[in-house]
């Protein structure tokens, strides 16, 4: 024989179970954020890249042909979507001139240069990003050091 439940112990065990449902509900909605926040990701780093590469361009460009009209057009292209990143929380975390932060910028090359304090950015060969101020894509540099 069971021993017969009474009200109470039928509240308690709802309870129960809708607090096990409300963790299940919590857990599912944290991994699903977490799914769209590393798609989001995927999208700004992308974008990224693309303004990256339309930047180089440009500058070849405009270096070879500084009045042609479709360098202002890819100028308007890279504007377009150095807005898009900023409502997005994007920015570039540049050291040109400066020195590197270790916790965005690796440095893949030194160059000797007199007229630039050692340890000082000469080059980004890719630019760092931060994204809500943490690092979204990290950066490659290269310092000056003083010659022998």
């Amino acid at each position: 024989d069971m021993p017969q439940r009474g009200p109470l112990d039928v509240v308690e065990s709802r309870v129960r179970n809708l607090l096990i449902d409300q963790a299940d509900l919590r857990e599912r909605a944290e991994r699903t954020r977490r799914k769209e926040e590393d798609a989001r990701k995927a999208l700004l780093l992308a974008v990224v890249g693309v303004k990256d590469a339309a930047e180089a361009f440009l500058a070849d460009a405009q270096a070879k042909a500084p009045d042609a009209a479709p360098t202002a057009h890819l100028g308007d292209v890279v504007r377009l979507m150095a807005r898009l990143l900023a409502a997005n929380q994007v920015e570039e975390a540049s050291a040109l001139g400066r020195e590197p932060d270790a916790r965005w910028h690796r440095i893949v090359e030194t160059v000797v240069d007199e007229a630039t304090p050692d340890g000082r950015v000469t080059r980004e060969f890719v630019k760092a990003y931060l994204w809500m101020g943490e690092l979204l894509r990290g950066g490659q540099v290269a310092v000056a050091r003083r010659g022998e």
